[in-house]
């Protein structure tokens, strides 16, 4: 999180193009550990200003943005971790996970419900 909140502090991150302030995003987020989920919401403001710079092209993704965001933060303060990565992690799930799981509503799905 250094660099992020150097970035975040001298500026240099709202110079940045959308596309490119999702390198930061995307590379925070997925990191697991024992802060992830306070990390997760150090990002709402990045997600916020990357919603507010994307191209009118795009402009209709910022909803699905901040709400794919929200539903990785109930993930997160639900588990702990991403369940379904335990499986290759050789992680033994807890009862439910391997609901969570089983029902396979994992993000990044076009059917990953709300």
């Amino acid at each position: 999180m250094g660099r992020w909140r150097g970035y975040q502090a001298n500026g240099h991150f709202a110079y940045l193009q959308p596309w490119e302030m999702m390198f930061f995003y995307i590379a925070i987020a997925h990191c697991e550990g024992p802060d992830h989920l306070a990390r997760m919401h150090k990002l709402e403001d990045a997600v916020e200003l990357v919603i507010k710079e994307l191209p009118d092209q795009l402009r209709e993704s910022g909803p699905r943005l901040r709400a794919q965001h929200q539903k990785v933060k109930k993930i997160i303060a639900t588990y702990a971790r991403y369940p379904h990565r335990n499986d290759i992690l050789s992680r033994h799930s807890i009862p439910e996970e391997d609901l969570y799981i089983s029902a396979g509503n994992f993000l990044h799905r076009a059917n990953s419900g709300p």
